[in-house]
């Protein structure tokens, strides 16, 4: 069954994004990734829409401070050849450490997930395709770890504003406030990466759509959460 299809017909996301990742530290050493460096992660097509570009101006409008604590990984097939030498060109006047990795089998995205720290995708227009298409890719950064921040569009309920990440306004001040609000507030950010996934586990768990209701804040960590990438996150980034 295809992703889209199964978006349609139950929005949970598939066991493989729960399953093992490569150790943390050897992926991020392997990328090049500066041990306290907040590393941002996007999976989605390179096309018009994905909010790439948006992303990118956002964090040139960063304080210098937060600017250089931020790598960005790029990830997915390049779609739009104009969209792609434009983003191109971006990233070689950037500030900031940005990596534009490319299509990459799914084993090796879940890798980069678990070496990641905080997952975005702000679409920039509404989708053209179910909503939920879009939401299972939050959801399957949720269940590696990973708080999001998205927008309106396109996300379905893939994302719970502070409950499992920000949902922002389509603008660069709300994305770029949204990336330092959570680059800086490594509790935050952590907090939400673990709720996120106990949201995305509850949803494979019952193969249903629990809808936008809040987890309540007594919830217990399962005993397979997979404390190590928390503990590494918060002691990489505060």
């Amino acid at each position: 069954m295809t992703r889209a299809l199964a978006a349609q017909s139950a929005p949970a996301v598939d066991d493989f994004w729960f399953g093992p990742r490569a150790d943390r530290s050897r992926t991020r050493l392997s990328l090049g990734l500066a041990p306290a460096a907040v590393t941002v992660v996007t999976v989605a097509n390179l096309a018009q829409g994905q909010g790439h570009l948006a992303i990118l101006i956002a964090l040139s409008k960063l304080h210098s401070s937060v600017r250089q604590r931020i790598s960005w990984l790029i990830v997915g097939p390049e779609c739009d050849a104009d969209y792609v030498s434009e983003l191109k060109k971006g990233v070689v006047h950037a500030d900031c450490d940005v990596r534009i990795i490319g299509a990459l089998p799914m084993q090796q995205i879940r890798d980069v997930y678990g070496a990641g720290d905080l997952f975005c995708l702000v679409a920039t227009e509404p989708s053209f395709g179910p909503a939920n298409v879009w939401g299972a890719v939050y959801l399957e950064a949720a269940a590696c770890g990973l708080p999001s921040i998205a927008t309106p569009f396109g996300g379905g309920d893939g994302v719970i504003d502070n409950e499992t990440g920000r949902v922002v306004e389509p603008s660069i001040d709300a994305i770029a406030d949204a990336i330092t609000e959570l680059a800086m507030d490594g509790i935050k950010r952590v907090s939400l990466g673990k709720r996120a996934w106990m949201r995305a586990r509850a949803m494979n768990r019952g193969g249903r759509n629990p809808g936008r209701a809040p987890l309540p804040h007594n919830t217990r960590l399962p005993r397979d959460i997979g404390l190590a990438h928390w503990s590494s996150a918060a002691g990489e980034t505060k």
